[in-house]
């Protein structure tokens, strides 16, 4: 997976980002950040997302609702499959109980794409995607061997593909805003980091694994609904 691509709408922070570092950025007139901006608004493939995906603020305009992932991941899987191209095989593997979640559905909608177009662009001549969901509950001891996690009852959402992988030197900085190894004009480097706003704003916790030459995995952890 190569980091830098779509963004969700509304989705916030991470502890790397906030108005804070941009506005410092921009008072230090980074001819970095204004190439990427500009970039952003002309590569853009989805035009009716681009006010959204730009917005990696945290907002009010947020509608939570309880529904079950795994439906609503299978839903969805169709237009998602259109986005990977015919030499890219998408897979689901949905846990057989039911996978229930209290979050935006179009905050998921736009995180699976920013998945899914990330994996595509880190497999240019095809691959493997898998989708997959487990209901997971982590202890203490569990907990302290993921960052930013805590015990709890939660829905693992995950993202695998066989592309290129990350070198650690990456990975470490997969989800700061504006990072990206795309090329200029083809990333900006606001997909991972308005996963992981989302992600953290939603009450859950993120987790990347990756190796060169073998793909990336993205675990989503969201707090299961009762």
């Amino acid at each position: 997976m190569v980091n830098g691509s779509a963004s969700g709408p509304c989705a916030a922070g991470s502890q790397s980002l906030g108005p804070s570092p941009w506005l410092h950025r921009l008072r230090d007139g980074s001819l970095r950040l204004v190439r990427q901006l500009r970039s952003y608004y002309c590569s853009v493939r989805l035009p009716a997302f681009v006010h959204h995906r730009l917005s990696v603020f945290p907002s009010r305009c947020d509608q939570p609702v309880r529904f079950n992932l795994n439906q609503h991941v299978t839903e969805v899987s169709k237009l998602l499959e259109r986005s990977l191209g015919e030499h890219t095989t998408l897979s689901l593997e949905l846990a057989s109980v039911s996978s229930t979640v209290m979050v935006d559905p179009d905050q998921i909608n736009n995180t699976l794409l920013n998945l899914v177009i990330n994996s595509r662009d880190a497999m240019p001549s095809g691959g493997s995607l898998k989708i997959e969901t487990h209901d997971v509950m982590l202890d203490a001891q569990m907990a302290a061997g993921i960052p930013d996690a805590h015990a709890g009852e939660f829905v693992n959402l995950s993202v695998t593909d066989s592309g290129q992988g990350m070198a650690p030197e990456v990975l470490r900085r997969a989800v700061e805003p504006f990072f990206t190894t795309k090329e200029s004009g083809k990333g900006t480097g606001l997909g991972l980091s308005s996963v992981y706003g989302f992600v953290r704003q939603s009450g859950g916790f993120l987790n990347i694994t990756s190796e060169v030459g073998k793909g990336t995995s993205v675990s989503i952890f969201l707090p299961h609904a009762v």
